[in-house]
């Protein structure tokens, strides 16, 4: 199961299986008609801190059930169709491995964001139309030699897709990553060491889409510079192509660890599917590891949650208290503490569903158990990513 899990055994090398502090991890689908079954023959482990054999495994499997009317089309998992798909996925692990946005030369149109020297208080507003029949930004780029966490998270991105305002956070963070520009890459983002900001997920609309960047008000008069661009290609605005982009950040909130209770992510209303989460955790000064929550999502107003995970580091990708921060396309520890300084400090991490998206038809509610090993007080942020119908709805706050 180890060199399964971390990229030995071909052909699910990296990024399709890969080590992420001390966290193993394989993303690839492994679909069946009827049934699918996973056996262990032992449970014994080596607890990376002792070196000594320890009867604990913590895992998690995802899976997804289709309709029956799917089952003719699927093709079950086989030797043969290994083989068969070997081809194919070389070229995805390049393509993951490359972080490079993928072009269609002579289809897209580039439009460039209004160069802006924002001073509190002011905004620049850049708007694109749709071609014929809609069209959706397929990558959105920004550049800024600002690297203050303060000033950084005092800038706001908003962008309205035909009127409607559906993406709202601070700049950096609604990339990835935050507080502050940490140096990070993911199939849906890059945030470059030079300053470089880009998106790639796809953002349909029908008519016009609108991209504003405004520092709030409050803050000192340094001026803070930013340039880019927005790409433009056609992509028709219906059926299932109606599906509108969203992104929002829960503010930083001071949260006592005691007595255990869960905290309340947000709640997703409408027609939609889940696409990424980003976690920022300050934990104070001598105190234990933090990262011991489960992830609780449910969907659709389920008696119980349909994702329930076994540890808040097990579900970005890493584990056994690792600080080593790392990339990977579906998932990144983008900062933690620096080496010896234990687990006081700020942590940022994010996990993005591209290839396990989670639907919904009515709701998705998203709830984290804050497990502290000390009785103290932390401040969490968070973000959320997603698709859902026109006229769907959230309960962040406004």
């Amino acid at each position: 199961m180890g060199p399964l899990l971390s990229g030995e055994v071909m052909p699910f090398e990296a990024p399709f299986a890969q080590v992420t502090a001390m966290g193993f991890s394989l993303y690839f689908p492994f679909p069946y008609r009827s049934h699918c079954l996973i056996t262990l023959d032992s449970i014994t482990s080596t607890d990376p801190f002792s070196g000594r054999p320890v009867e604990k495994l913590y895992y998690q499997v995802g899976y997804r059930q289709y309709a029956a009317g799917a089952r003719p089309r699927v093709r079950p998992y086989s030797p043969d169709e290994l083989a068969r798909a070997a081809p194919a996925m070389a070229r995805v692990a390049a393509a993951l491995r490359a972080d490079a946005p993928l072009a269609r030369p002579g289809t897209e149109t580039v439009v460039p964001l209004a160069p802006a020297t924002l001073r509190p208080g002011q905004d620049a507003v850049t708007r694109v139309a749709a071609p014929p029949g809609g069209g959706a930004i397929s990558l959105l780029r920004f550049s800024t030699r600002q690297r203050d966490p303060a000033r950084l998270r005092g800038t706001l991105l908003t962008i309205a897709f035909d009127g409607v305002e559906t993406v709202r956070a601070p700049l950096v963070d609604f990339f990835g990553t935050g507080p502050g520009l940490n140096p990070t890459a993911s199939l849906p983002f890059t945030v470059a060491a030079d300053g470089t900001l880009l998106c790639r997920f796809v953002m349909p609309f029908a008519t016009s889409a609108a991209v504003t960047v405004a520092r709030q008000p409050g803050a000192d008069d340094v001026p803070l510079e930013l340039s880019g661009a927005v790409t433009v290609a056609p992509r028709p605005f219906a059926g299932d192509g109606r599906a509108v982009f969203h992104a929002r950040f829960r503010e930083p909130q001071a949260l006592a660890t005691r007595p255990l209770a869960d905290w309340h992510v947000a709640t997703l209303l409408g027609r939609g599917r889940q696409v990424g989460t980003v976690l920022d955790v300050d934990n104070p000064p001598g105190v234990a590891w933090w990262g011991e929550g489960d992830e609780k999502i449910t969907v659709d107003g389920a008696p119980f949650p349909d994702l329930f995970g076994t540890g808040t580091e097990d579900y970005f990708g890493f584990a056994w208290s690792a600080t080593t921060t790392f990339d990977h396309p579906y998932h990144a520890l983008t900062l933690a503490p620096r080496p010896g300084s234990g687990f006081s400090g700020a942590f940022s991490m994010n996990r993005f569903l591209i290839s396990d998206p989670v639907p919904f038809r009515h709701s998705l509610r998203f709830d984290l158990e804050l497990w502290h090993w000390s009785d103290t007080t932390v401040r969490m942020a968070a973000m959320l990513y997603w698709y859902a119908t026109p006229g769907s709805g959230d309960d962040f706050p406004r």
